[in-house]
């Protein structure tokens, strides 16, 4: 008696689960962003090209071969600088790392001092090819080649010539750089157009033209927002958006395996197209 009451008290328990407590996909800005970028890349199919590229020029190869950096460059913020930072470790891996250089803020970098016991050694044997279209180094010990495409940017990892990881290989890395607030100012007010029969007037105001964006083809035609609202509370993003999407592709792999935030199989369900079980992607936060 008393095992059948405690399964019907747990899948009671289960099924009060309040879903309007926890913010959708839709409603998290960052998070729309980012599946839009993915949508627009897919419908633009093969017409579709990432505005990130590397200067070739600006590679700059550390006196032990372990380590290199190179200005990244984007197509859509030219104006914007970045910096792909890429290092060969002794125990066989690499590592990549990119971030906005010299904006207005720095970004918060400090992951490493708390989910490393110490920071790994670099590779002394490393070597590293440059050619016009790429830069590459092949790791002696576990046989993983490590390839950098200057344009577009891509990242690839292969092994007995077969890619097993690839960055940026469907264009959708995008690091939204630190900017400051667009405040309109009073003299681009529309002026008031005056109608009537000559005794009476009556002001009607204009509707300003819609800016021409650009960038829209990559970004969309949404504004930065610089606050969110959910559940009656507002949160107040002074810095702006900030985020960072990527996409990271196991092209040797056809499954997925994890551990996401809610019951479901090791075997992760895709969350995007036809036969999704979830219609929300797997959210991972800082501290996992």
């Amino acid at each position: 008696m008393w095992l059948p009451l405690a399964l019907l008290l747990l899948a009671t328990d289960v099924l009060a689960v309040k879903r309007h407590d926890f913010k959708t996909c839709d409603q998290s800005g960052f998070c729309k962003r980012g599946r839009s970028l993915a949508s627009r890349a897919k419908t633009a199919s093969s017409t579709w090209k990432s505005p990130y590229s590397i200067d070739a020029s600006s590679i700059a190869i550390t006196a032990k071969k372990s380590r290199f950096t190179a200005s990244v460059i984007s197509s859509i913020y030219p104006e914007i600088k970045f910096e792909l930072d890429v290092r060969a470790h002794e125990d066989g891996t690499f590592r990549v790392r990119m971030d906005e250089i010299d904006g207005l803020r720095k970004r918060y970098d400090e992951t490493a001092k708390w989910a490393l016991i110490q920071e790994p050694l670099l590779s002394e044997t490393i070597s590293w090819k440059q050619t016009k279209k790429d830069i590459k180094a092949l790791n002696s010990k576990t046989g993983v080649e490590l390839r950098v495409q200057f344009a577009p940017l891509r990242v690839a990892l292969a092994r007995n010539g077969k890619e097993e990881v690839v960055l940026n290989g469907q264009g959708l890395l995008h690091m939204e750089h630190f900017r400051l607030k667009d405040i309109p100012s009073l003299e681009e007010s529309p002026a008031p157009a005056a109608v009537g029969d000559g005794t009476e007037s009556q002001v009607v105001m204009e509707a300003p033209e819609p800016p021409i964006k650009p960038n829209a083809w990559f970004e969309g035609d949404v504004e930065p927002q610089w606050d969110e609202s959910f559940g009656g509370h507002t949160d107040t993003k002074p810095k702006g958006p900030e985020s960072l999407s990527l996409d990271i592709t196991f092209p040797t792999h056809g499954h997925l395996y994890g551990l996401p935030e809610h019951a479901t199989r090791m075997d992760l369900p895709t969350t995007t197209g036809e036969g999704a079980k979830y219609r929300d992607p797997y959210r991972l936060y800082n501290l996992d």
